[in-house]
């Protein structure tokens, strides 16, 4: 899940909601996970490739549509500027640099990552447009994405288990 929690940034929060059910669940193979911070190691590693990904596709990665393109002044303009091979979003690498290393807030059963750069906050937005720019997200989660962290997610508790489990 993303939110805005302040202007000037761009949030996600993970947390294991549910916990004290999840606790009951596992307890009765004397396992309780109270510390998530390799899940959510993995997760960060994952995001960051994906996010990656998105860039050098401009978009089209796994089931993500392409960015829209520049208008037609914008490239011809950016081209002089940056050079031809400049990609969509890519003008000083300060954005994608902003949201590979975003702000860090991990405890044993929470991550935030903070990404604090308008430009993220404005194309990731559903919001109000106040100015011609599209909307061009790379922080919406993909199926394939999606599937990945199921996958963390169970090999996280299966872990646990095999760590915790009684031995015989």
């Amino acid at each position: 899940m993303s939110r805005i929690i302040v202007p000037g940034a761009l949030n996600l929060h993970i947390e294991i909601e549910g916990r004290p059910q999840l606790d009951e669940t596992l307890r009765g193979r004397m396992v309780a996970l109270r510390d998530w911070r390799p899940f959510f190691r993995a997760f960060e590693k994952d995001w960051n490739a994906t996010r990656a990904a998105i860039f050098r596709a401009q978009g089209a990665f796994e089931d993500q549509p392409q960015w829209a393109d520049l208008s037609e002044n914008y490239a011809k303009a950016k081209a002089r500027m940056i050079g031809p091979d400049a990609g969509i979003l890519v003008r000083s690498g300060e954005l994608l640099g902003a949201i590979l290393r975003p702000k860090e807030e991990m405890t044993e059963t929470s991550l935030e990552l903070t990404v604090e750069n308008s430009y993220a906050i404005y194309h990731q937005s559903m919001g109000f447009r106040w100015s011609n720019l599209p909307r061009r997200p790379f922080y919406d989660f993909t199926d394939a994405e999606r599937g990945r962290v199921m996958t963390l997610l169970r090999a996280t508790v299966a872990a646990a288990m095999e760590i915790h489990a009684p031995e015989a």
